[in-house]
Formats: structure tokens, sequence, C-alpha cells
């Protein structure tokens, strides 16, 4: 299970979905539901802005994105997200998108899945960042 032992709730960076999605994209064996089945699963709202906001999507994957965010709970920008992600931001510099998906998992007390290097070499208090190489069959 890729680390994943325990009951804690699951948010997904950005670049794990991205993964996620071209596996599924290349017919790679879906394990998804297997991993994650018993497990609430969530993404911030800025993972959602991120893939739906780049250039040159097409129809096609805009659907899937989609289809996949009906499974998980996208957590909004709030107050206390906000107010994690500056004291998250100003004690690791990492970057905002990555400061809000660790705020975000800091308020649901919930692991972090991720295959971004930077954000997998965050130290935080009780932030776990759970590592999926881009070889993750998906």
């Amino acid at each position: 299970m890729h680390g994943l032992t325990d009951g804690k709730p699951v948010v997904f960076d950005t670049n794990f979905v991205i993964t996620l999605l071209h596996n599924r994209q290349k017919g790679m064996t879906d394990t998804f539901d297997a991993d994650f089945a018993e497990k609430d699963c969530f993404a911030s709202e800025i993972t959602e802005i991120e893939l739906l906001s780049f250039p040159g999507i097409t129809e096609e994957e805009e659907a899937e994105i989609g289809r996949f965010f009906r499974d998980v709970t996208i957590i909004p920008l709030n107050r206390e997200v906000k107010q994690k992600t500056i004291a998250f931001r100003r004690a690791t510099n990492r970057k905002l998108p990555d400061s809000i998906i660790a705020a975000t998992a800091l308020l649901l007390d919930a692991d972090v899945v991720s295959d971004d290097g930077k954000l997998l070499n965050a130290t935080y208090p009780s932030l776990r960042v759970i590592p999926i190489q881009s070889s993750f069959s998906c």
C-alpha cells in the first residue's frame, strides 16, 4: 500500500493526481481503489485549480479530472487553511501551492500523498508526506 498503513485520511497533491491520471490514460493497472478504498480522500481547492487551469487542456482531460474529483472531497481555501499555509510557508519556504496542500493536510490531520520531491523533503511538525514514485502503477 505504498506506505499507507493506518486509517489516517489522505490529501492528494497535484503531482500525484497528474501521475495517477497519466497512468490511467496509458492503461496501467488501477490500484487506486484498493489503496484508498478505506480512507477518507481529500484534495485542496488549489489542486483542482492547478489541474483545470493547464493551458491547452482538452475536453477529455477536463472530464477525466472531473471524474477523479467525484471520489475526493475538495477542501476550500478557508481562514484556517490560510493561517496554516502562512505558518507552513514561513517555516519551510515552499511554493504557495505546496504550502496550501500541506496546510490542508495539517488541518485535517491527514497524510499528503505526493511524488513532488520538494514537498517530500519538507519537514514540519505533524506533517507526514507519503512518497508515491512517478512509476506508481495506477
